[in-house]
């Protein structure tokens, strides 16, 4: 006799104790590729994670909470089949996740990070509130000079009137090498909205890779959150990290993230100039 189909995989059981819930829409945007593909052909839209509280906690002080995609699959209800891609790793904010657990759990939600709007528009976070032990700013040393920085398009290439989309000057590459020049940035990434590194110059202590993931993610939901409390969207980001500082700026489908020394006279502004000329001269390069 012909065998038959073969058997659907057993439900996975719903965790047992109390858990977060997630709508398979809600995390749509964090996941990659494959696990995109395998939530429109098995038809998953419509499926509600259960993360169990445990699973939540270990990652609660970290930036994001990295899965497997099988596991989050056998977490769904009702339970979908297994992933094509068992080793696929998925990593989602906690900023989405963390308030859902403090509800569930009842633990007090740790206070945020002091944060301001400039009245230039520029949203400034101090990250030193969360930490007792400041790092001392990096001095500029006393014959280093700042290099004058070009800002706008006109200025930042030999000749304008010959700018076109072929120019090499705006290349991804070539930008991030000019960025990465100036006096006192220690690296700079340009980023796809993907998070994928369309460009970087760094040095050894900076993962370009991680950088970028992270970029997109960044100012994204910093901007929604802004607009939320019904102020201005931020043209860019400046946020202090001690004795250094993360400028980020975006144009387009591309995202900039320098850091650069405290005492450097760099600015969020300047980076976002970089941004707008890549987008109008390099876009299809």
């Amino acid at each position: 006799s012909m065998p038959g189909p073969a058997a659907e995989p057993a439900p996975a059981p719903p965790p047992s104790g109390p858990v977060v819930r997630l709508a398979v829409t809600e995390i749509e945007e964090w996941l990659p590729g494959e696990a995109v593909t395998e939530v429109s052909q098995l038809e998953l839209e419509d499926r509600v994670i259960h993360l169990p509280v445990a699973a939540v906690a270990a990652s609660i002080d970290q930036a994001h909470l990295t899965l497997a995609w099988s596991q989050i699959l056998a977490w769904m209800q009702p339970a979908a089949p297994a992933s094509g891609s068992p080793d696929l790793q998925i990593a989602l904010p906690l900023r989405m996740i963390a308030p859902r657990y403090y509800e569930v759990t009842g633990h007090p939600a740790p206070e945020a990070p002091s944060a301001e709007t400039t009245d230039e528009g520029v949203l400034e976070i101090d990250i030193d509130a969360l930490s007792e032990e400041r790092i001392e700013s990096e001095p500029t040393p006393p014959s280093a000079t700042t290099a004058p920085l070009r800002v706008s398009a006109a200025q930042a290439i030999p000749d304008a009137a010959t700018v076109s989309t072929a120019d090499e000057d705006w290349k991804p590459a070539a930008v991030a090498r000019r960025i990465r020049a100036i006096e006192g940035v220690e690296g700079i990434v340009i980023a796809s909205r993907d998070g994928l590194v369309v460009a970087s110059e760094t040095g050894s202590e900076i993962d370009a890779n991680i950088f970028s993931a992270f970029l997109p993610e960044i100012t994204v939901r910093t901007t929604v959150y802004v607009t939320e409390m019904n102020l201005p969207a931020p043209d860019y980001m400046e946020i202090s990290l001690g004795g250094r500082r993360l400028l980020l700026a975006s144009a387009g489908e591309l995202f900039l993230g320098a850091l650069v020394r405290s005492a450097a006279e760099v600015s969020a502004r300047q980076i976002q100039e970089y941004a707008h000329g890549l987008e109008k001269y390099g876009s299809t390069l």
